[in-house]
């Protein structure tokens, strides 16, 4: 059985990669939106932020 140390490392680990991940792509996510009109970057990084946060309801087709 895995020590609670040995678990604890990987759970650290874990969020270390998440955290770096989520960086990414809010850094990726923005050098897109340089890339549209400024009214319509805008936009889509509010999108974004909604769809990725799990307690917001979803927007998009349908959703308002």
């Amino acid at each position: 059985s895995p020590r609670q140390s040995d678990l604890d490392a990987v759970q650290i680990l874990r969020e270390s990669i998440c955290h770096d991940c989520r960086l990414a792509m809010i850094a990726h996510v923005h050098e897109v939106a340089a890339l549209m009109k400024e009214e319509t970057g805008r936009r889509f990084i509010t999108d974004v932020e909604h769809a990725l946060t799990p307690s917001s309801p979803r927007r998009g087709r349908g959703n308002p």
